[in-house]
């Protein structure tokens, strides 16, 4: 489910396991239905891209999610 995915993706996050996220959002999480569920997993995909220098990636983004102007 989801919730579970999102789980794993935050977990990640907290251990600084950033390619990790890239990896199962590219595999797994952004092939789920869209969702608040998937909008909060992709914003972790974008935090992951960020922190490994994927600067302009993680600004579009954030910027369609109404986070960047």
């Amino acid at each position: 489910p989801p919730s579970r995915s999102l789980l794993r993706m935050r977990t990640n996050m907290m251990k600084g396991f950033h390619q990790q996220n890239i990896t199962y959002w590219n595999a797994i999480a952004s092939r789920l239905p869209k969702s608040p569920w998937r909008e909060a997993m992709r914003n972790i995909y974008a935090r992951a891209l960020w922190k490994t220098g994927r600067h302009q990636q993680a600004l579009d983004i954030y910027a369609e999610q109404g986070r960047y102007r």
